[in-house]
């Protein structure tokens, strides 16, 4: 939580998937596993004096000029390739 923010608005999945978003659950428990916090921060996805995105052209976009490492979108995870590494350590891949 952002101490400056003054709220936060927590939503508890449990051990249930929310809806008809099975995937959003996996992804959730995945990254609770290989991190230790099974926590993500859903935000609006823009950057500063950019709308928020709002079709997958929009999200490429964005990503590719951001300081983000990954984007998901649907059952697709694409990486940034950092400069010390080879296409084939990352790029697209599944969730």
């Amino acid at each position: 939580m952002w101490k400056h923010a003054g709220w936060c608005n927590l939503g508890d999945l449990g051990d249930r998937p929310v809806g008809n978003e099975p995937v959003y659950h996996q992804l959730i428990e995945r990254f609770g596993t290989l991190t230790g916090v099974p926590v993500l921060l859903n935000t609006s996805f823009n950057v500063k004096g950019e709308v928020i995105v709002d079709t997958p052209q929009q999200a490429i976009a964005t990503f590719l000029n951001s300081g983000l490492d990954s984007l998901v979108m649907g059952r697709a995870v694409v990486d940034k390739i950092p400069a010390h590494e080879s296409p084939q350590s990352a790029g697209a891949r599944e969730p």
